[in-house]
């Protein structure tokens, strides 16, 4: 057998988030669902896909309420999709498709009363992947 040392080794569930910065991803998986107040809600599951935290997954939501539509068109034309008229907003669209987001590192308290981190995409934070370096360059 291995004799392991385990105080190197970081407890089951604990989330290590990714430095602030900029990442091209990849909207790896997109869940439907209803938040508590009835509203729709598509939960994105985004893949770091380029540079040294490529695989790290990176999770947002989007809401939709009139409050939050400016939102979901501004991540739409980030993934390259033109939001005009009316279209039908589902995950097989979303899914597979590449845009640059930023990424930030927001504090919580977990359950047992202590402090979390963990990685956020803010309400201005997707870019158009072909926008060339500009899109990745730092903010």
């Amino acid at each position: 057998m291995r004799t392991i040392d385990f105080s190197q080794v970081p407890d089951a569930g604990e989330y290590t988030p990714i430095p602030e910065g900029r990442y091209l991803a990849e909207v790896e998986s997109v869940e439907e669902d209803v938040n508590k107040n009835g509203d729709d809600v598509l939960k994105l599951r985004l893949r770091v896909i380029e540079g040294e935290h490529a695989g790290a997954a990176i999770f947002d939501r989007l809401f939709f309420t009139p409050r939050a539509l400016p939102r979901v068109k501004a991540v739409l034309k980030a993934l390259g999709i033109e939001p005009s008229g009316s279209i039908e907003v589902t995950p097989e669209l979303l899914q597979g498709r590449k845009c640059v987001i930023d990424v930030l590192i927001e504090s919580y308290q977990k359950t047992d009363g202590s402090e979390g981190k963990s990685n956020v995409v803010p309400f201005a934070g997707y870019h158009r992947a072909d926008e060339g370096s500009e899109a990745l360059a730092p903010y």
